[in-house]
């Protein structure tokens, strides 16, 4: 019986990391999640995408999407920064599937928040990576 119940334990971690694969304090989405197509993708984010991230995000996240945010310090593992170039090199539909679902100490958004404010996360989180991206160019020059 014993025996048994260790090896349901032990199954249903090979399966959740195969799953969810994490680096460091990132976690990445399954490969099916690429093919997740984002309907508001090009647009500019706007004040409702902000107040979006502001009040879903920002707590764990930081206003910047740093993983600096004031609840963040206390979870393990620890928020991703979302303007690091792994994340920024992630599809639209892996940063959606990740809102969705969550995993670990990030919560799931699938009934929180319906899916066009998902998207509209998602484009807000592109705009922080460009903002990042274009701060370390003028560094650069």
């Amino acid at each position: 019986m014993i025996m048994n119940n260790f090896m349901s334990f032990l199954i249903a971690i090979i399966i959740t990391n195969s799953i969810y694969s994490q680096t460091a304090d990132c976690w990445v989405a399954p490969k099916s999640a690429d093919n997740l197509v984002n309907p508001i993708s090009g647009l500019q984010p706007t004040a409702a995408a902000k107040e979006l991230f502001i009040s879903n995000c920002v707590p764990c996240h930081g206003d910047k999407g740093k993983g600096d945010g004031p609840v963040g310090a206390s979870l393990n593992p620890s928020p991703c920064n979302l303007t690091i170039s792994r994340v920024d090199n992630e599809t639209d539909g892996a940063l959606f599937w990740r809102i969705t679902n969550g995993h670990l100490s990030m919560p799931t958004f699938k009934t929180a928040l319906n899916e066009m404010e998902r998207w509209q996360i998602v484009l807000y989180i592109r705009s922080l990576q460009k903002a990042e991206n274009e701060g370390k160019t003028k560094h650069k020059k």
